[in-house]
């Protein structure tokens, strides 16, 4: 049986973790001239079509105001569309609009070349690993969604 971490070590690899990620995504923020609030939400986006405001604010843990106050912002810069919901003209429904989606794929596509370029100087074994890890990092840190979404 393999031994658990002391809390030290788990602390500062955790904090190595949050760190790598942290200036990942700056890099991200600043290619893109968007925060990564913004970001988020659009990718979100990419994988709902028309979801009601409500259910991106509680995805991103944001009071809905304001996530109303982004998604006006990504409006403004034509990036989204936000509508009344046909069906109840109180629920506000947000989509991407094209030039959204162009950026969605030009973000996606920054982080998979940089990720593969990356993985390729790794060994086999090594990128093979840090992928098994990395899909188990939810359930590991206590975030997993119940229903996760592919």
């Amino acid at each position: 049986m393999s031994r658990l971490p002391r809390e030290q070590e788990t602390n500062e690899v955790l904090f190595q973790v949050l760190r790598a990620v942290y200036r990942f995504e700056q890099n991200k923020v600043a290619e893109f001239g968007l925060d990564y609030g913004a970001i988020y939400l659009l990718q979100y986006l990419r994988r709902h079509v028309r979801a009601p405001i409500s259910q991106a604010a509680e995805e991103m843990r944001l009071p809905i105001s304001t996530a109303s106050r982004l998604a006006a912002r990504l409006e403004r810069r034509g990036l989204l569309a936000r509508m009344r919901d046909a069906g109840d003209r109180r629920r506000v429904l947000l989509s991407l609009k094209a030039r959204g989606r162009a950026i969605v794929r030009n973000v996606e596509r920054h982080s998979f070349t940089r990720l593969t370029a990356n993985l390729a100087r790794m060994e086999g074994a090594s990128a093979a690993t840090l992928v098994s890890a990395a899909r188990l990092l939810p359930a590991v840190l206590g975030v997993a969604d119940e229903n996760p979404e592919k």
